[in-house]
């Protein structure tokens, strides 16, 4: 039994732990302001948004919606956030390569995916239905529009997946 002196104390560290759960499954579309392996990225300039075909937060791919839009990262590709139910996923939009191998390719671009934040990943078919329709606006404008300044392949893995 708990002595009655420490009772506000235990309802205390209860709602602590408690609080994040109860605020995590609010379904509500607000776009994310930060993920459990960084910041949401900066926003994408006109020369990328040119590149999406006018992409922007906001907008659907392929069923998931689009919650960030965002400038060349430190590894040379372009972020694109999309959600879906309270999950998360970021697209990365990176120069052609087959090593490691895209799971959706245009003619000058290659397309992957990796985790955004905690809250789990899109499902596998609406992330394909999301790379299939950013292939789509990049097959619109890649003929037209020059690759953007610091673009490049995604580097190999270093650790095991």
């Amino acid at each position: 039994m708990i002595p009655h002196r420490r009772l506000p104390l235990s309802l205390a560290l209860i709602a602590a732990l408690c609080l994040p759960a109860c605020r995590s499954a609010d379904s509500s579309p607000t776009p994310p302001t930060a993920s459990a392996t960084g910041a949401l990225p900066p926003a994408a300039g006109t020369e990328i948004v040119a590149l999406l075909d006018g992409l922007q937060v906001g907008d659907s791919l392929g069923g998931t919606s689009v919650l960030a839009v965002g400038a060349i990262d430190a590894r040379g590709a372009i972020p694109i956030v999309v959600g879906l139910a309270g999950k998360r996923t970021r697209l990365v939009v990176t120069a052609p390569t087959d090593h490691p191998p895209a799971p959706v390719q245009t003619k000058g671009y290659s397309i992957f995916y990796e985790p955004f934040d905690a809250r789990g990943n899109v499902a596998t078919e609406e992330l394909q239905q999301a790379m299939n329709a950013l292939a789509a606006r990049l097959r619109k404008t890649e003929a037209a529009v020059s690759p953007p300044a610091g673009l490049k392949p995604l580097p190999l893995p270093t650790t095991a997946l």
